[in-house]
């Protein structure tokens, strides 16, 4: 049982305050993509100006113990609707002339058993509700699904029936229509560019779509990488390095 912490409002997280944060978009379109393996909505939105430049993705909460970026997306969200976050904080035209295509949370089942923030807890602690622990009692290793039969503590990794989230292999579909539906929905809003919100001091993601990959894109996707890990060190952040990143672009 994960324990019962209580977070401020600009930090909407939880199964409970989900559902409110959705049904409060109004500039915004909503889409209900499906369900996940364990049966939760799975929700996007899209934010379309009359005339766009670039047509920007966001993925959150892919693994359940990193609840920062679904709060990340719920204040995104805020700021495209009325230009202030959940702090009630301005950012009036921040965003002018973008498309935002926006999955705020795309593995409810993984959320759903994991604390909605680990402020006191442990690396360990953290470690346990990633992974989850079998029934001796040990970390479980990873691996693109899990038998959930002998496990005790099913990690924020997995969906409902086992499968990690970042499992790409379409015969397993079937058991991760979370991964078909984002891939779907991304394909057909034409998205160029989309940034997956993680947590516990990665990078942040960028990534363009397979289509795009090739040539001067992978080289713009990794400078656009760099350049967003050198504004967060300026800012007294210490950011690990990627594997996208073992070959800087810039000397």
């Amino acid at each position: 049982m994960k324990p019962a912490v209580i977070t401020p409002e600009f930090w909407p997280v939880s199964e409970d305050r989900i559902p409110e944060q959705v049904k409060s978009i109004k500039k915004g379109r909503v889409e209900n993509l499906g369900h996940s393996a364990g049966g939760r909505a799975l929700y996007g939105v899209v934010y379309e100006p009359d005339s766009f430049s670039h047509v920007f993705g966001v993925i959150a909460g892919m693994h359940g113990h990193e609840p920062g970026g679904v709060a990340a997306a719920f204040n995104l969200i805020s700021i495209l609707e009325k230009g202030r976050d959940l702090k009630n904080k301005k950012w009036n035209g921040l965003f002018d002339r973008i498309k935002f295509v926006i999955i705020p949370l795309l593995n409810p089942d993984g959320r759903n058993r994991c604390p909605d923030s680990f402020v006191g807890l442990s690396h360990k602690d953290v470690q346990i509700y990633c992974d989850g622990l079998d029934l001796q009692g040990r970390i479980v290793k990873r691996g693109k699904s899990i038998n959930i039969k002998k496990t005790f503590i099913i990690g924020g990794l997995y969906n409902d029936r086992g499968i990690d989230i970042l499992n790409y292999d379409k015969k397993e579909y079937k058991d991760c229509p979370e991964t078909a539906c984002s891939i779907d929905f991304f394909l057909k809003e034409n998205v160029e560019y989309f940034i997956n919100l993680h947590a516990h001091c990665f990078n942040v993601m960028f990534y363009a779509p397979h289509k795009h990959i090739k040539g001067e894109s992978v080289k713009k996707e990794l400078y656009i990488t760099q350049e967003v890990r050198r504004m967060g060190e300026k800012a007294g952040y210490d950011f690990a390095r990627t594997e996208y990143e073992r070959e800087p672009l810039d000397k």
